[in-house]
């Protein structure tokens, strides 16, 4: 839904481009946006709050209420029994979250936690090494510097932001079937070739006549941000939103998206520069870093696909804090058979 918005206000701005009225052609694209916060404001009453949320704030009746609401509860025996083994995971993990520290000194003193904080900043400013904030605040100019027109530029770039939004949609219905990693490991590697192909094409044509080149340097940029948009732009989120145990979730996301904001803030602040001085060869630095970034999501990142939030603290090596397993297969690190349950007193005084 980010990605519909940012391609709406593309589409406005180019509608009022063109607008002869000097005062309507910037206060209509400013004013327009306001009824998105409106309709914000006016939904959150009718959002559910999350069930472990609640759970972590030792509310299980509301918690349970929310989570039949959502799961719509079935007949089925077979059903209701697996809402309700998914339920005790959660609430035994909550009950244990409860006595572990949750401070943003025990996220940065704690070797797990810490660990995971790395590998999520890392990933959160690979996002951003693609070029792909750089590419979209500047895509007018490379546009130019290929020697579209005004109002071509103004369309090609509404035009790709609809592109994102409907590659936003496509990544958000396969991530579930084909893992988070394949997917951010498919995307870097598109985003690699098409940057790659890209900073070679305005080398090449960016000061020539030649229309099929500057067509295809366009025709990266939209392949490119196709690649970002299905595999990145889903992946990391969901990602970064899965890694982290639940009494820390917020404090782990929200620094990791800190640095992702910091390393686009970082390439915005000297692309303009980058650009007069190196020219098309500033497009080769993000292709080296997205290659870089695609060996170590390979490497580095391990798969969360299929995995209660609960079970998932065991991929990073910290089975000593997950409660329940009721999954099956093995677990990294794990001795004792799938669908065991750990007793509360036992695990905390060992």
């Amino acid at each position: 839904m980010i990605g519909l918005g940012v391609a709406t206000a593309s589409y406005v701005g180019m509608g009022f481009y063109f607008c002869e009225n000097e005062v309507a052609s910037w206060r209509a694209p400013m004013g327009i946006p306001l009824f998105a916060p409106l309709a914000i404001l006016i939904a959150i009453p009718y959002l559910p709050e999350s069930p472990r949320f609640l759970l972590l704030k030792d509310k299980p009746q509301e918690a349970r209420q929310i989570f039949d609401r959502l799961n719509h509860p079935s007949s089925s025996p077979e059903q209701s029994s697996v809402l309700n083994a998914e339920f005790n995971q959660m609430q035994q993990q909550a009950a244990y979250d409860r006595l572990l520290d949750g401070s943003w000194k025990g996220l940065f003193t704690t070797k797990t936690y810490r660990k995971r904080i790395i590998l999520a900043c890392i990933l959160a400013s690979l996002n951003q090494s693609t070029g792909v904030f750089v590419i979209n605040n500047y895509g007018t100019t490379f546009y130019k510097e290929l020697g579209f027109s005004a109002s071509s530029r103004q369309l090609l770039q509404g035009n790709r932001d609809l592109l994102a939004f409907l590659g936003n949609f496509i990544g958000s219905w396969v991530v579930d079937r084909v893992g988070r990693k394949p997917l951010l490991l498919f995307s870097f590697a598109g985003c690699f070739l098409c940057i790659l192909l890209e900073g070679i094409m305005v080398g090449q044509y960016a000061d020539t006549d030649n229309t099929a080149g500057k067509n295809a340097g366009v025709a990266f940029l939209y392949i490119f941000l196709a690649f970002y948009a299905i595999g990145i732009d889903v992946g990391t989120y969901v990602y970064l939103g899965e890694m982290f145990p639940n009494h820390i979730r917020v404090k782990g996301v929200g620094l990791s998206l800190a640095s992702l904001n910091v390393t686009a803030a970082i390439y915005l602040s000297v692309t303009g520069i980058a650009l007069e001085s190196m020219g098309w060869k500033f497009f080769l630095i993000f292709a080296v870093i997205t290659f870089v970034g695609m060996i170590w999501v390979a490497i580095c990142l391990p798969e969360t696909r299929l995995l209660p939030l609960e079970e998932i603290e065991a991929l990073f090596g910290n089975t000593s804090d997950t409660m329940v397993f009721i999954t099956p297969g093995p677990h990294a690190g794990e001795n004792e058979s799938s669908g065991g349950e750990k007793g509360m007193m036992e695990h905390i005084e060992r």
